[in-house]
This record gives structure tokens, C-alpha cells and sequence, in this order.
């Protein structure tokens, strides 16, 4: 009589199984919004008390297919009510001195979007330039007058990219606690140094 039999080649298998992954895994790929921004690092430099200093960032859809972007807070943690740290999910996606237009939007492929970041120092209170310098001190190495933050943009079902801003808070009596001005005694807010920059 005649027997056919069938052998398992397990290797072989195992070939053919690896390359369904990677067709898989380029095909996942291929279907994800892919975009590139530029600038990643945004020089505001001096900003003076009431004038608006604005910069443009370009988002880039280099991929196939629309990409939607938003930006999102970056992450802070805080203790929840049983005592245990978790991340605090409410902050704002920008400290108040700094506005993003637009915050949300979709890009066709090809194209660039333009997104404007305007630093505008006004005010006092906890939302002016110099509570957020208070509750955020820069490093010992910087200006204490600095002003810094990192603005995170996630595009959705791809990848997060980051743009961090720096910018120097000019010394002015507007917006200033009245008892961080009664530690001035006679001495001018500005030195002839602020003067000279601004």
C-alpha cells in the first residue's frame, strides 16, 4: 500500500508567521499620521509688561494620510484623596502668559499648519508672569526673572512632540506685589542694565 505523511516543519512555520507580523506591523505603520515640527525650541527673550511677543511654529504632515493634532498639560502629580500620588489630569495645556492659536487641529497630507504662540505678560495675581515664576523657580543657574515652560502636541494615534519656550520677564512695577515693591525702598525696579536690553 501507499502512506503520505504530512511533516510539521516548525522552523518554516515560524518564517512565514514573523514575516505576517512585519507585513502587519508596516501596514499599523503606514495607517499612523506622521508629521515633523519645527521649531522645537522657541526664543521669546525679553518680554516687557503689556506688549505681545509672538512666534510661529510649523507642523508638517509628512505622512499619507490627515493628521489631527492638540496639545495636551504636561504631566504634574498631586496626592488623590486616599493619600496615594497620581497625575493631576486638570492642569492647563499653558501657563497663563502664554496663548497657542490654534490648540487643536488636522493637517492634510502635504500640507503645513502654522501655529502662532503669543507670550503677553499682564497682570497680577496667580495668573500673572510672576506667580508662575514663583511657583516654578528656575534653576540656580538661570535669571530669576526666567520664564520657561514645554508645551506638549500629540498627534492622534501617533507620536507626542514637545517645544519648549524661554523668555526673560523685564522687571516692572506693573503686575508686582506690593510687598515685593516696598522691599525696592528708593531703588527703580529696572536697573540701567533692563533699560539697556529692553
Amino acid at each position: 500500500f501507499l502512506l503520505e505523511a504530512h511533516r510539521y516543519n516548525r522552523d518554516a512555520v515560524q518564517q512565514l508567521a514573523e514575516a505576517a507580523r512585519r507585513s502587519i506591523d508596516l501596514s499599523d505603520n503606514a495607517a499612523r499620521p506622521r508629521c515633523s515640527l519645527h521649531p522645537n525650541f522657541v526664543e521669546l527673550q525679553l518680554l516687557p509688561f503689556g506688549l505681545p511677543a509672538r512666534r510661529t511654529v510649523s507642523l508638517s504632515n509628512e505622512g499619507p494620510i490627515p493628521a489631527r493634532f492638540y496639545f495636551v498639560a504636561p504631566p504634574k502629580p498631586r496626592e488623590s484623596v486616599d493619600g496615594q500620588m497620581c497625575w493631576d489630569d486638570d492642569q492647563p495645556v499653558s501657563p497663563p502668559w502664554l496663548a497657542i492659536e490654534p490648540d487643536q487641529g488636522e493637517v492634510a497630507p502635504g500640507e503645513t499648519a502654522a501655529i502662532s504662540l503669543t507670550a503677553f505678560v499682564a497682570g497680577g495675581g496667580p495668573a500673572s508672569a510672576s506667580a508662575h515664576i514663583a511657583a516654578n523657580p528656575p534653576p540656580p543657574h538661570l535669571p530669576a526673572n526666567t520664564l520657561d515652560t514645554i508645551l506638549i502636541l500629540r498627534l492622534e494615534d501617533g507620536a507626542d512632540s514637545f517645544v519648549s519656550c524661554h523668555g526673560l520677564l523685564l522687571p516692572s512695577c506693573f503686575g508686582m506685589d506690593l510687598d515685593a515693591l516696598l522691599t525696592l525702598g528708593g531703588s527703580p525696579v529696572l536697573s540701567a542694565g533692563d533699560l539697556q536690553q529692553g
